[in-house]
């Protein structure tokens, strides 16, 4: 429901911004990048509106009630909280009370990106050569920069999922 407000408001947008482009592109080019600016994913950080360290009951208000709670104990102590903000993209945050880390999963038709550019579908290669050498590697299934706080899973060598969490000096 989210997504669909989103697109109707930026579609309206738009449409408003047609006239005001034909005089100046530049006006319409950050007109359409504010409104896009919600699903870029920064490093390190989250998104514009929701970022790693805030409260919990924060990601609910924008995206509703989760679809699933997990306790994954495994490695931290805190729990998974699944979000679907649209049809490609599952967001899963870990944490109590405030967000400990975002993981974006999804399909090549998600709007979800990192700041950088990596989309998903993107090419192992591709990612890397958006974000250099990776501090980590697994095979062709990982790609961790643990200093800007990101790591991309690949699944069949394409763009699957990211990681944002807090970045960890070198």
């Amino acid at each position: 429901m989210y997504q669909n407000r989103r697109r109707l408001l930026l579609l309206a947008g738009l449409a408003a911004a047609a006239p005001v482009a034909a005089r100046d592109p530049r006006r319409y080019e950050v007109l359409r990048r504010y409104l896009d600016a919600d699903q870029e994913v920064r490093e390190g950080l989250g998104l514009r509106r929701l970022r790693l360290g805030q409260p919990m009951a924060l990601a609910r208000r924008l995206w509703g009630r989760p679809r699933e709670i997990a306790e994954r104990r495994l490695f931290t102590a805190s729990r998974w909280w699944a979000f679907r903000p649209d049809a490609a993209t599952r967001v899963l945050l870990a944490g109590d009370e405030r967000i400990e880390r975002m993981r974006f999963e999804g399909t090549p038709a998600s709007f979800f990106r990192t700041a950088q550019g990596a989309r998903f579908g993107m090419p192992l290669a591709q990612v890397a050569a958006l974000y250099g050498v990776a501090g980590q590697t697994r095979g062709d299934a990982l790609l961790a920069y643990p200093e800007r706080g990101v790591r991309f899973l690949f699944r069949r060598g394409l763009l699957a999922a990211f990681e944002i969490f807090p970045p960890r000096p070198r």
